[in-house]
């Protein structure tokens, strides 16, 4: 497998608990369904490698003895063939710092209109997480790390990056993408060259996407999912460079 889980990487400075309680869970979950707060679900393919789609908390049935979550389907909608009846899924939900994760079993799965309702049963226990803000170190104009953003349906995306942390950057776009991108958006294979002849891959979710009006382009904020092996090392290394430097 060409990554490590990045959300077993970046636990510094949080006070990870797990909740069993039910009014607690149901408060939690309650929040996360009524902002419409976009969720990553992580999911394994026949192969047995993990990969991270967009979704959404679309409802809690309560009419039942147990009640049941209702996922939207997942994007991109690749992710909708992997899953069937029976198997689970984690849940990672990042909201301003506020980390909470979950896993679920699909009880049954509904078609509607081309797309996919997924009923899946109660978690009896969640992990609740507050981190610090990462340090987060702005690029110097005349330094450029390129950034490649791939995924399936979708031209490759280009950019330089624009701000670096342990656990996101900007990416500030060369040019117009069409179709837009999408903010919870999941973007499969990313790139970006850290070194002469070297470059990082992962996955991450778009969090944030503005236009920088005195240069007239689009960024788009990533928030790492996944890293290959030893990744968060690198840039661990390459944000502590660049803010030596920056000092300089």
């Amino acid at each position: 497998m060409w990554f490590s889980n990045l959300r077993q990487k970046f636990t510094t400075q949080s006070n990870k608990k797990k909740i069993t309680e039910s009014k607690q869970i149901k408060s939690l979950l309650s929040k996360i369904q009524k902002a419409r707060t976009h969720l990553t679900v992580n999911v394994e393919d026949r192969h047995g490698k993990a990969q991270d789609f967009a979704s959404f908390l679309l409802k809690i049935d309560k009419q039942l003895v147990k009640p049941r979550l209702v996922f939207d389907e997942l994007f991109p909608l690749t992710g909708n063939k992997l899953l069937k009846a029976g198997d689970d899924f984690n849940v990672h939900v990042d909201s301003n710092g506020i980390i909470i994760e979950f896993s679920a079993r699909i009880l049954r799965i509904e078609q509607e209109k081309n797309s996919a309702l997924y009923y899946c049963d109660y978690p009896e226990k969640v992990t609740h997480e507050q981190q610090r803000k990462a340090y987060r170190v702005k690029i110097k104009n005349k330094l450029e790390f390129p950034v490649m953003l791939m995924s399936d349906n979708r031209s490759a995306i280009k950019g330089n990056l624009g701000d670096l942390s342990n656990t996101g950057m900007r990416v500030d776009l060369y040019q117009p993408v069409d179709p837009p991108l999408q903010k919870g958006e999941i973007i499969q294979n990313c790139y970006v060259a850290v070194a002469k002849g070297k470059s990082l891959k992962f996955s991450a979710q778009i969090k944030h996407i503005g236009t920088n009006r005195a240069e007239k382009r689009k960024f788009v904020g990533l928030h790492f999912t996944n890293l290959e092996k030893n990744g968060d090392q690198l840039i661990s290394k390459l944000v502590l460079t660049l803010q030596s430097q920056g000092k300089k």
